[in-house]
């Protein structure tokens, strides 16, 4: 039985191959015959060579998906995150178009939002004429989406202005970094999320703010030790491949702000979830672990001499010297 032929099987309910599946292979197949049936064209996915191969399975359908949600197949907890388009990964360039997937059936909100933004009066009366256009839109070089605004310190905390008026410290010791980001990925069938990667020019702010202030700052609340140079330096670099792979997942809704060139900004108070999870990736640098040292037991002292304090002491002599004789010190 071909793959995809399991794949079938497997949305259809078929008993007789479900049970011996592991679920990682469940839902390898599960998504290759999804992507067969929505986007054959598209290069960008985990199994470009199933989706180059293999015909689309007949039974999945846009009723099927109706009778039987994916979300009652698999929980979301065991979807794998990894299914994203290779634009989304760290250091990849920016797609030309974003990759849109929208069901069988196009939500009322997002039919409102696209006629919002709808200035030429293009027609949107079926769901490949939503898709199209809002893949346009998503696409454009203009569609930079305002993610969130963090207030971070311009310089090492010991080269802060110290001013008795706090609105004079805050201008000249704070500044505002606006939180850039661009679509990757549009998913309303599987997951219903959208997908948001961050600008280069985001990245390249954050990456300088944490080399140029924050490991100064944790270095100088630390002391020194032996390899404490070698470990700030590998805190950046873990930092510049976490901001680098950086993407923010969220519920697909939250296109409802989307502007007319394509750019938008999140609603519903998404904003502060993002700063969190920027923020949570400025570590802390970790004080090494202290040597086991071994206990030294004090000494049992010596029993005390029982000579009076008056009693001269005596030192025995060698044979040599007057055979046995004792002499007064």
């Amino acid at each position: 039985m071909s793959p995809l032929n399991l794949a079938s099987a497997i949305l259809c309910d078929d008993r007789r191959t479900n049970h011996d599946l592991p679920p990682p292979l469940r839902l390898s197949l599960i998504y290759s015959a999804f992507t067969l049936h929505h986007f054959l064209s598209s290069p960008l996915f985990i199994f470009p060579d199933v989706v180059h191969h293999h015909p689309t399975p007949r039974c999945v359908s846009p009723i099927l998906f109706k009778q039987r949600p994916l979300d009652k197949i698999l929980a979301p907890s065991q979807m794998s995150p990894q299914l994203l388009p290779a634009t989304a990964a760290a250091f990849a360039p920016r797609a030309s178009s974003v990759n849109v997937v929208l069901g069988s059936e196009v939500e009322l909100w997002l039919t409102r939002t696209l006629k919002r933004i709808n200035r030429a009066k293009r027609p949107l009366n079926s769901v490949l004429q939503h898709r199209i256009f809002l893949t346009e839109k998503l696409s454009s070089k203009n569609a930079i989406w305002t993610l969130t605004s963090i207030m971070l310190s311009k310089a090492p905390e010991s080269d802060l202005r110290k001013d008795s008026n706090p609105l004079i410290e805050a201008l000249f010791n704070f500044q505002l970094i606006h939180i850039k980001a661009y679509t990757v990925h549009v998913d309303m069938v599987l997951r219903n999320e959208v997908v948001f990667k961050l600008t280069p020019e985001t990245i390249e702010a954050l990456v300088e703010y944490h080399k140029e202030i924050h490991c100064v700052d944790v270095a100088a609340s630390t002391y020194n030790w032996l390899e404490k140079d070698l470990q700030i330096k590998e805190l950046h670099e873990k930092f510049n491949q976490a901001i680098n792979k950086f993407v923010y997942r969220t519920n697909a809704i939250a296109l409802e702000g989307l502007e007319e060139e394509g750019a938008g900004e999140l609603l519903c108070g998404k904003s502060e979830e993002v700063k969190n999870n920027i923020m949570n990736l400025f570590l802390p640098l970790f004080l090494p672990t202290p040597k086991a040292v071994g206990i030294i037991r004090p000494r049992t002292p010596l029993p005390t001499s029982t000579l009076c304090p008056h009693q001269p002491a005596f030192q025995m002599l060698p044979l040599w010297a007057n055979g046995c004789m004792m002499y007064a010190l």
